[in-house]
């Protein structure tokens, strides 16, 4: 990740006179065993579903508005309206160094990992996503697929990834 931020942050100062910057942002699954190691920058999120526990966020959001959420300057509801709701002060290719936030998610069979980028969670919300995976479950390529329908359905304004895994056991 290290590597790929610094290409980015080259790239960017290459081209600093058109005012146009790459803004990289990503969440990233190493799979060892029963552990899910997760990384990110920006606002692609990865999220765990565990039946009877529900849907969880793992990942922070590295924006603007997460952070007004968190100091409690703002509500749940503000983040999909708020006038900086696309500024992001961390992400790949902003500086030559770029800090990653890192957690570790043990799994248990049955599992469900859902990474995705903003263009996801900004047009479903977490319930609904929680809904089509409960709805779905335990297919993950139908699961994929109901996501990113629903996220067109409702305007699909923005880049859409998807990536959804069940933990089977080790």
């Amino acid at each position: 990740m290290y590597s790929s931020n610094l290409a980015v942050y080259s790239r960017n100062r290459e081209m600093e006179e058109n005012s146009y910057k790459m803004c990289n942002k990503l969440t990233v699954t190493l799979f060892v065993g029963s552990s899910a190691y997760v990384a990110n920058a920006g606002n692609s999120r990865t999220y765990l579903y565990r039946r009877n526990q529900g849907l969880s966020q793992i990942t922070q959001d590295h924006s603007s508005t997460a952070r007004l959420l968190r100091e409690g300057a703002i509500t749940t509801e503000d983040i999909h309206t708020h006038p900086y709701r696309k500024v992001l002060e961390r992400y790949l290719g902003r500086q030559a160094s770029v800090e990653v936030d890192s957690f570790v998610v043990e799994l248990r069979t049955g599992d469900i990992l859902l990474l995705c980028s903003d263009g996801l969670w900004e047009m479903v919300s977490d319930a609904e996503i929680e809904k089509i995976i409960c709805s779905s479950e335990p297919y993950p390529m139908q699961i994929s697929t109901m996501l990113v329908q629903t996220a067109l359905n409702h305007g699909g304004a923005d880049n859409l990834s998807v990536i959804v895994v069940l933990y089977r056991g080790a």
